[in-house]
């Protein structure tokens, strides 16, 4: 009689899940480990690689892990030179490629507070951050001039509005055919289509052939 052996399910990671005590084959290389004669993996990590896709990587206990055989004093240099930074030169724990996390954490920093300098607009940088405010009149990342041109202009815009309510849409023609007060009530009463024409255009169309029955 045979008895079949279930197969042992080892637990799955992703990127971020991983207990703190488990490392890669690249991370053991890193530490001048690898896997003890016999060892077996204690947890897969799922994660996916660009151009490969997704993968399982196996993943083991260090404590368990034999070292490796020393460098030489040639090899020892040569993985020195690759794990120093070539920004604050600065010897870490893994190999760097353009910069330290740390360095690259700095610059990023440095980035973000020479983004909250700029001005949006014209790309000055100022000495102090821009102030960012959610309201319509509030300053959005913006130097001064650049915040008073917005705001003048957003008044200018509003008065031609206003003065387009207010008035006979012809060309040439601004006699004033509505209040601020008729508007407001049409607006209120959801009659409100638009500025008024003049009386004195909708004879003038009906003597050309046009239909003026939707001309207030």
């Amino acid at each position: 009689m045979t008895t079949s052996v279930k197969p042992v399910t080892l637990p799955v990671y992703r990127s971020g899940e991983v207990p703190d005590h488990l490392r890669t084959m690249t991370q053991l290389k890193e530490q001048r480990l690898k896997p003890a004669e016999g060892q077996e993996p204690v947890a897969l990590l799922r994660k996916y690689r660009r151009g490969h896709g997704w993968g399982e990587f196996p993943l083991y206990d260090p404590a368990d892990a034999a070292e490796m055989r020393p460098l030489s004093a040639k090899q020892q240099v040569a993985m020195t030179a690759r794990r120093t930074c070539p920004v604050c030169k600065e010897v870490r724990g893994y190999v760097v490629h353009r910069m330290c996390q740390e360095c690259a954490d700095e610059e990023q920093e440095r980035q973000l507070e020479l983004r909250r300098r700029t001005c949006v607009w014209c790309r000055r940088v100022a000495s102090a951050p821009h102030p960012v405010s959610e309201h319509v009149q509030g300053r959005c990342g913006e130097c001064v001039p650049c915040w008073l041109h917005r705001v003048i202009r957003r008044q200018l815009e509003e008065e031609r509005r206003v003065v387009w309510r207010r008035t006979c849409p012809g060309r040439d023609c601004h006699k004033v055919t509505a209040t601020d007060e008729e508007i407001a009530a049409e607006r209120d009463a959801g009659t409100w289509s638009g500025s008024r024409w003049c009386p004195m255009l909708p004879p003038l169309l009906n003597t050309l052939g046009f239909q003026c029955d939707n001309i207030a």
